[in-house]
This record gives structure tokens, sequence and C-alpha cells, in this order.
């Protein structure tokens, strides 16, 4: 089972699970499970936990350039990650 943790509206972690892809260039494609405005915490994963309300950072990430053909099924790409700060 693999799971990432976002931020509901209230700024509380939760986790979901999702289905994964391939890796491309070091980032793990997410094929299902999170959507383009999800809020997905990309640190301070050692002490986050479910139900924990946290003060988002938005952070830029980077969207690694495809090489291989586009498969005929879309792909979420999610390009922002979120630092906690507690």
């Amino acid at each position: 089972m693999s799971f990432v943790y976002v931020l509901n509206d209230r700024n509380e972690v939760v986790r979901r699970r999702v289905k994964l892809g391939m890796v491309h260039d070091g980032l793990q494609e997410i094929e299902d499970g999170v959507g383009a405005a999800d809020r997905v915490v990309v640190t301070g994963l050692q002490r986050v936990r479910s139900g924990l309300v946290v003060t988002p950072e938005l952070k830029p990430m980077p969207v690694p350039v495809r090489s291989e053909p586009q498969s005929s099924r879309p792909v979420l790409k999610v390009p922002l990650g979120l630092n906690l700060k507690n």
C-alpha cells in the first residue's frame, strides 16, 4: 500500500492512498489518488501524523522533462510540495 500525506482546508494532515507510476529523474509519478489542487507534504515526514494541524510553506518542486513517448492515458504531475513548520 502506497500513501502520501496531504493537507485539508483546515491545514490538518490527512493520509491518502495513491497508485504509483514510474520514476522520472528521481521523482515518483502518482497515477491516482491526488489532484492538482492537493497540497502534498514533502518534508517533515518523520514528525507528521494524521490529524496534526500544521503551518504549510509552499515550495516549488522540479518537474522532470519526459524523454520517452507519452502514454495515451494522462498522468497527473504535482509540481508543488509542502514543507511543514511546527
